[in-house]
């Protein structure tokens, strides 16, 4: 009689979660594959960013992108145009254009993004005591380019969205690279899965081992 009843429960369990398990194992694999990629990538000197960048780029980017920056990108050869990202100067006030720098890291050995004579303290008045955070980034549009005459070269951007170019000018210290490609709207999806691809990950495997159990468990009361 017991086996009776447990049996159709079992079953019942098993088809419930079966769908689930499988869906579980196709979005750790993805998720794999991604980490994966994201290394090799940034090995050559590639980011894959897909933090909250707010609306300051709209319609063309939209927050939730996924964004591939090239951190190779020569800072003297970018143009009018060009789509870059810079470290956010400290007191820029953007607080939508905000984002995490580097949630793909490229590694120490990977292209430098500029010559280290580039790097000089800029000595025009504008650029002075710039403090620039390590963590913050910023995605705008070259809208100007000045050469100063002590040799420095100097990026005016501006978001697609704002009304008026960004507060500081951008020099090549505080440039990461250029944007290369970005799609729409699954930033936000792959952020999640990236920071939480511990927890998923257990959870499958548990999930796994529970319906494999489950599965033997009906198939013997099958065999009787």
């Amino acid at each position: 009689m017991d086996e009776e009843i447990t049996k159709p429960s079992q079953s019942f369990l098993l088809k419930l979660l079966l769908p689930i398990d499988i869906i579980l194992v196709i979005i750790t694999l993805f998720t794999s594959l991604f980490i994966i990629l994201e290394s090799i990538l940034s090995s050559h000197g590639i980011i894959l960013n897909f933090s909250n960048y707010g609306h300051s780029m709209d319609p063309t980017i939209k927050g939730n992108a996924l964004v591939i920056i090239n951190t190779a990108a020569p800072f003297e050869e970018l143009k009018i145009g060009d789509v870059v990202m810079f470290k956010e100067p400290k007191g820029l006030n953007t607080d939508t254009d905000k984002i995490r720098v580097h949630i793909s890291k490229v590694d120490e050995g990977s292209p430098s993004t500029t010559d280290p004579s580039d790097s000089e303290t800029n000595t025009i008045d504008e650029m002075e005591n710039i403090e620039y955070l390590e963590d913050r980034a910023v995605l705008h549009r070259i809208v100007e380019i000045k050469n100063i005459s002590t040799g420095n070269r100097l990026l005016l951007t501006q978001g697609d969205h704002n009304p008026a170019p960004d507060r500081y000018p951008i020099s090549a210290e505080a440039y990461i690279g250029k944007m290369l490609w970005h799609v729409d709207y699954i930033g936000e999806i792959i952020r999640v899965l990236y920071q939480n691809f511990m927890v998923i990950m257990v959870v499958t495997i548990l999930l796994s081992i529970c319906t494999a159990l489950i599965n033997r468990s009906v198939g013997s009361l099958r065999d009787r």
